[in-house]
């Protein structure tokens, strides 16, 4: 029989590690029921998953039974066998099987703690520390609020945002075809300021003196039609 290579990705632990110890090491077995998500049925909405029982062996087994615990996420690279397993005999006395198919793990990795655990152990620790001494027993902050996320919300694109750090969120802002990406250095610079000719020049000059000017005047004719009150008349 040819072994299918398989990789389970993010399939979540059904139930309790089962080990099954022997006088060879190398025997060692592990056996953990996962289930991976499949998704929706499109047409009657309900949740579809798939089961595999996943099976470890020797040093891998000792590290499944005590590294994955019920409900962790896990990812395993294996491969994939199928055994035909005697489920009874039937009316014709012949032998009934039940084809069962496993996947035998050759590498495995943990996923991350799921919400609800990771408050747990958080709460865990706070606890442990004010025993010890090491917090103290009026602080009533908790996983809840050291480990609340700030979600980033939905903005509209800003060109302005992508001229100041050269990205938009997260993401790095093409420049269009051939011209590679936004960043902080690359970016266009600005439109250079409109270059009057000399006689454009000389004529603002005479329109801003004119304006002086007049203001200038104005003031003056206000002062000689005014009475000093601290001038003795």
């Amino acid at each position: 029989m040819i072994d299918t290579a398989v990789k389970l990705t993010n399939v979540r632990v059904a139930a309790d590690p089962m080990f099954y110890p022997g006088p060879d090491p190398k025997q060692y077995r592990c056996m953990i029921p996962v289930i991976k998500n499949m998704g929706k049925n499109s047409v009657t909405g309900a949740q579809m998953t798939q089961s595999y029982t996943v099976i470890f062996w020797a040093k891998y087994a000792e590290m499944a039974a005590v590294m994955i615990e019920k409900g962790r996420q896990v990812t395993i690279d294996g491969v994939l066998r199928v055994f035909p397993k005697v489920m009874g005999i039937g009316p014709d006395g012949k032998k009934i099987y039940n084809n069962i198919t496993t996947v035998h793990a050759r590498r495995f990795e943990l996923g991350a703690d799921s919400g609800k655990a990771l408050d747990a152990r958080v709460n865990a620790r706070i606890a442990e520390g004010k025993a010890a001494g090491l917090i103290p027993q009026q602080m009533t902050v908790g996983a809840d609020y050291l480990l609340k996320i700030e979600r980033p919300k939905y903005r509209q694109f800003n060109p302005a945002e992508v001229a100041a750090t050269g990205r938009f969120g997260f993401a790095k802002v093409s420049l269009g075809k051939g011209q590679g990406f936004a960043s902080a250095v690359n970016m266009p610079a600005p439109a250079p300021a409109l270059i009057l000719t000399q006689d454009q020049i000389t004529a603002q000059i005479a329109a801003l003196q004119a304006q002086f000017n007049a203001g200038t005047a104005a003031k003056a004719a206000v002062a000689v039609g005014s009475v000093d009150p601290f001038v003795m008349v």
